[in-house]
């Protein structure tokens, strides 16, 4: 039986891993320097704001940059995909606090903002990056 509205087009997972894959690669690169040049200087709550920020300009560009080719048109496509890679993050993350033998309280930390953790931020960052560099690729398309 199908719909007034047409057909829902898929979410396209393998772009959408694939985008995932070079976020992560350069939120990695992102981390390094921030905790190598900036913690020294600023402390380590102020460096990870100034990542969050960083961090939170680098998702969006590559949203905004990639969003057409990444396929995903509707808002519902474009929440999917950012709960993926919400949940990618997450797994990665545990991943690593499990390699490197981080305690379940240290890692938690990370998502406490109480205690100047970011991390929370970042996964809605992460939800709402693909709905966001649609609109704004879109917007930039109509003005080209």
């Amino acid at each position: 039986m199908s719909s007034v509205a047409g057909p829902v087009p898929p979410t396209p997972f393998r772009h959408a891993t694939a985008l995932w894959v070079l976020l992560f690669a350069c939120e990695s690169v992102n981390g390094a320097l921030r905790e190598a040049f900036l913690t020294p200087v600023v402390g380590p709550v102020v460096a990870r704001q100034v990542g969050l920020a960083t961090g939170t300009v680098l998702v969006l560009a590559i949203a905004t940059l990639f969003h057409a080719w990444l396929g995903a048109r509707t808002r519902r496509a474009q929440l999917q995909v950012g709960a993926l890679w919400g949940v990618l993050t997450l797994a990665a993350e545990i991943a690593l606090a499990w390699k490197l033998a981080l305690s379940p309280g240290a890692f938690l930390a990370g998502y406490d903002a109480t205690r100047g953790g970011v991390m929370a931020f970042g996964l809605l960052v992460l939800l709402l990056a693909p709905m966001v560099g649609a609109w704004v690729g879109d917007r930039r398309s109509r003005l080209a």
